[in-house]
C-alpha cells in the first residue's frame, strides 16, 4: 500500500501578507513570501485569496476610518473562537519606555500603543482578512448584523439567546434586538439551529423561495443559492415551512422528517429519506453503511472541502461499512487506504484515489 499525503501546508505569518499586500514588505519579506509560495500549488492558491479579499477592501476610505479599538472590542469573541490568532503589536508601535518618556497608567489600565497610519490600515487587514478567510466576517449595518462564513464553520449566540451554526460560505442577517411579535433573520447557504422556546415568540427563517417557523427546536436548513434544492431536516420540535407561490403551501416537519423546496419545479414536498450524515459539515462525524467509495468521497469533499477524485469506475463502487468521529481528512483516508488496499495521491490541489498496483 502506497500513501502520499501533504496537506498540512506551511505556516505563515499573515501580517507578512498584509504587509505585501500594503506595499510596506522589505527585501526579505518578498523572498519570504516568495519561497512559501513556490513551496505548493496550495500556498500559491491561499495567497490569492488573500490578495481577492484585499482587493474587495476600501482600504484608504474605510480602513484607515475605522475605529480599530471599537472593532477589536466588538469581534474579541469571534476572533477568540477562530483558528487564525492575532497579535495586533507587532513592534510598528512606540512605548512610553522606548522613547523615553516616564509614563505609567492606573493599577490594572491595559496599555494601549499609539498605532501610526500605515500600520493601522495593515492591523485592520489583518483582523478583516483573518475574519473573512479563517471562518467569520461580521458587517453591522443600520439595524442589522451580517454574518459571513467563508472556509470554516462557526456557532454563535443570537440576541434571544438562540444557537446558530453556520456552514461554509453561508450568510445569516438578523436584528440587532428581534421585534416583540416575531423573531426573524434570513439564511443563504447553510445553518444548524438551536431555537431558545417561547409560544408567544416565534422564530422565522426567511430564504429566497421559503420560510421556516419555529417555537423551539433544533433543525438544519441548506439553502445554498447555487443548490437546485432547500432542504429543511428537524431534529427536534416541530417545524413550519412555507412556500409562498401562487397556491401558497405549508408543510409540518416533525423529527426524522424533511422538507425539499425543488427551486425549478417550483414543488415543495415532504420526505423521510434523510442522509445520516447531513450534520457532519457540524460534527465531524459520519456513519457510513454498506456505501460506495465514491458516496464516501462525495461526503468529505462537502465537508473539509476537498476534490477526492476516483478514476476507476470499479473503483466507485468498491464497499465500506465504517464510521469516523472528529477525525482529520488526512486520518479518514488513510482508513480507506488500509481498508480497501488503495493507494492515496496528492496531486494539483487535488487528491486521488486509485488502486494499488
Amino acid at each position: 500500500m502506497k500513501k502520499i499525503m501533504n496537506t498540512n501546508e506551511e505556516h505563515i505569518d499573515i501580517k507578512l501578507i498584509t504587509r505585501h499586500l500594503s506595499g510596506e514588505a522589505n527585501d526579505q519579506d518578498k523572498q519570504q513570501l516568495k519561497d512559501w509560495m513556490e513551496a505548493s500549488e496550495n500556498n500559491r492558491q491561499l495567497f490569492e485569496k488573500y490578495k481577492a479579499v484585499w482587493g474587495k477592501m476600501d482600504v484608504v476610505s474605510s480602513i484607515a476610518t475605522l475605529d480599530l479599538e471599537a472593532e477589536w472590542n466588538h469581534q474579541e469573541s469571534l476572533i477568540e473562537q477562530a483558528s487564525t490568532t492575532l497579535d495586533i503589536n507587532d513592534g510598528s508601535s512606540r512605548s512610553a519606555e522606548d522613547s523615553g518618556k516616564d509614563e505609567s497608567s492606573e493599577p490594572g489600565e491595559r496599555s494601549r500603543p499609539v498605532i501610526f497610519m500605515a500600520t493601522r490600515i495593515a492591523v485592520a487587514a489583518v483582523v478583516v482578512i483573518a475574519l473573512v478567510l479563517g471562518g467569520l466576517y461580521t458587517s453591522r449595518n443600520v439595524g442589522s448584523h451580517t454574518m459571513t462564513t467563508a472556509e470554516n464553520s462557526m456557532e454563535f449566540i443570537l440576541p434571544d439567546g438562540s444557537s446558530v451554526t453556520l456552514n461554509s460560505n453561508s450568510i445569516l442577517v438578523y436584528p440587532k434586538k428581534f421585534k416583540k411579535d416575531q423573531r426573524s433573520v434570513s439564511l443563504e447557504g447553510e445553518g444548524f439551529f438551536e431555537v431558545t422556546g417561547n409560544p408567544e415568540w416565534p422564530f422565522v427563517i426567511e430564504t429566497r423561495e421559503v420560510d421556516i417557523r419555529v417555537l423551539g427546536t433544533s433543525f438544519n436548513v441548506n439553502a445554498y443559492e447555487t443548490n437546485e434544492e432547500i432542504e429543511v431536516i428537524v431534529k427536534t420540535g416541530q417545524v413550519a415551512v412555507t412556500w409562498h407561490g401562487e397556491v401558497p403551501k405549508t408543510i409540518i416537519l416533525k423529527p426524522g422528517s424533511k422538507a425539499v423546496y425543488n427551486k425549478s419545479k417550483e414543488n415543495l414536498s415532504l420526505s423521510t429519506a434523510i442522509d445520516k450524515n447531513y450534520l457532519a459539515w457540524k460534527t465531524r462525524s459520519f456513519v457510513f453503511e454498506d456505501q460506495s467509495l465514491e458516496e464516501v468521497a462525495g461526503a468529505l469533499n462537502k465537508v473539509y472541502g476537498s476534490e477526492i477524485f476516483i478514476p476507476s469506475d470499479s473503483l466507485k463502487i468498491s464497499k465500506i461499512t465504517t464510521t469516523f468521529h472528529e477525525q482529520s481528512l488526512d486520518a479518514i483516508l488513510n482508513v480507506l487506504a488500509a481498508t480497501l488496499d488503495i493507494e492515496v495521491v496528492e496531486y494539483n490541489g487535488r487528491i486521488l484515489l486509485k488502486e494499488s498496483n
